[in-house]
């Protein structure tokens, strides 16, 4: 039973199921509102008494003071059983029940360039309420979120532990909300404090192994990245293979990449979705089995059919025709997810990179390297028509742990990964993983990529004894002379992009 309630609230998801609630209860509580909720609230039947009759102060400065005043603070941060002297003294009722949604600023910040607009929909009585209902929690229900109404105002009399789990999202909530408005306001990319809403987007069931507990979470105010379709539910190592598949696709492009274990075992593009699922399949076939398979383009019904036989965990594409839903139904476990194409506008300091661990984290830029122009540097000149496959492989390379090395070649229809090799603390060791993972593949015309500069000319000598002719790589390394040394003595053209790509 509550005796008292401040209802104020932006979003007005639910507001009739609180009214029904309120009007409900014998006696009916008194009902403080301010503006549009307690003209929402009337026209609900719900008996309200203005803010501003309450306290005796009118609202002022262009609406932004309401409810701060001593009677609604007093009201809520009253301790039962301890204030009632003060409380008696200064004629303040208590307030047992505080319903608050703030200012849509993420909105607004969406929807405007505007800063002027921005800061126009920063909530300053509303957080204060939020706070100082939290603290109170065990005299004060506080109730940020609509979809909370119905089940909290159910359970009647509220248990302390529901009173705590509504004070931690109280809390949770102001703070997610000031973080965005300061990532906002904040023009540095890297400022001296910075704090990173996130919201829960799904439990799973464990993390990387079964004694590991995990969640995944998302930027606050961002649609989620896809929506799954059908299968099971997705793990966390799906979730981390999924992001390393996803890499190396271009939206201006037809790709699919096959990763396992969160590297890539295939990578290609072609003229059509099949054929881009075929040979990327097929670059190593061997490690695909029970592969994340992301592709850039449409699945459509040729490439549903190319599953046949072939088992994967997931598969994930911006669209999925109907008949290409249709075929892969079949396969009831597996995960299907249908990418959101167009994410929302994102604070400079929310689009960096990050990695955290043992109270430390750390953040950088995407990688996101410019269009590189080839220099050849060996006496053999690097063709400008192997322009589009050097920068093919580099990519390939970039999204491999480093030391990293994908060798590729142009397909009927388009371009492939012959063999990959990373995640080596040395580079030969890469060189020869990639050479052995191609191995039965014609290596005439293709180009050797390396994600960083080679160290030693041993590295040359493995390639070209494998009948390599063309490598490309970043430079930069104290024996680039002797590097140049061996390619020109062995017949390889060597390219330098001047563009490392280390990933670790």
């Amino acid at each position: 039973m509550f005796e008292r309630a401040l209802v104020s609230v932006s979003d007005k998801t639910n507001l009739d199921l609180l009214a029904a609630h309120l009007k409900a209860q014998d006696p009916p509580p008194q009902v403080l509102s301010t503006g549009g909720t307690a003209k929402a609230l009337r026209e609900l039947g719900v008996k309200v008494t203005d803010i501003e009759e309450y306290t005796g102060f009118p609202e002022s400065f262009g609406g932004r003071i309401k409810t701060l005043h001593p009677r609604v603070h007093g009201g809520i941060l009253y301790r039962r059983g301890i204030d009632e002297q003060d409380a008696a003294r200064l004629e303040i009722a208590p307030i047992d029940l505080v319903v608050v949604n703030l200012y849509p600023f993420a909105q607004t910040y969406q929807a405007s360039d505007d800063q002027a607009d921005w800061v126009e929909q920063i909530d300053i009585g509303g957080p204060t309420l939020l706070r100082a209902a939290a603290k109170n929690c065990e005299n004060v229900v506080v109730l940020c979120r609509p979809e909370d109404y119905a089940p909290v105002l159910a359970e009647q009399p509220l248990s302390m532990a529901t009173r705590k789990r509504l004070r931690n999202l109280a809390f949770a909530h102001t703070a997610s909300y000031d973080a965005q408005i300061a990532a906002a306001l904040e023009p540095e990319p890297f400022p001296a404090q910075l704090t990173i809403p996130l919201e829960r987007e799904q439990s799973l069931r464990y993390g990387e192994n079964p004694h590991q507990g995990a969640a995944s979470y998302r930027l606050a105010g961002q649609p989620p990245a896809f929506t799954q379709l059908q299968g099971k539910e997705l793990s966390y190592n799906n979730l981390l293979d999924l992001e390393a598949a996803l890499m190396p696709l271009d939206p201006d492009s037809i790709r699919c990449c096959v990763v396992k274990h969160a590297a890539p075992c295939g990578l290609a593009q072609a003229a059509t979705t099949a054929q881009s699922f075929e040979l990327a399949w097929e670059a190593d076939s061997k490690s695909a089995f029970g592969s994340v398979v992301a592709f850039s383009s449409e699945l459509d019904e040729a490439t549903a059919a190319a599953f046949e036989g072939r088992f994967v965990e997931v598969i994930a594409a911006p669209a999925f025709s109907a008949e290409a839903l249709e075929i892969l139904s079949a396969k009831s476990n597996l995960r299907l997810l249908e990418l959101t194409r167009n994410q929302n506008k994102v604070p400079p300091a929310f689009t960096h990179q990050w990695v955290g661990r043992q109270g430390r984290v750390l953040l950088q830029q995407p990688d996101r390297p410019q269009a590189f122009k080839l220099e050849t540097v060996t006496r053999k000149p690097f063709p400008s028509s192997l322009a589009p496959l050097a920068e093919f492989a580099m990519t390939a390379a970039g999204c491999l742990k480093s030391n990293a090395i994908a060798l590729a070649a142009t397909a009927p229809g388009g371009l492939v990964t012959l063999g990959l090799g990373g995640g080596q603390p040395n580079r030969v060791d890469a060189v020869e993983i990639a050479l052995g993972r191609a191995n039965g593949h014609s290596l005439e015309g293709a180009v050797l990529a390396s994600d960083a500069f080679f160290p030693f000319a041993d590295n040359i000598e493995a390639a070209a004894a494998a009948g390599v002719s063309y490598i490309v790589q970043p430079g930069g390394s104290m024996r680039d002379a002797e590097v140049i040394e061996a390619c020109d003595r062995l017949g390889v053209a060597m390219a330098f992009t001047g563009q490392r790509r280390f990933r670790h």
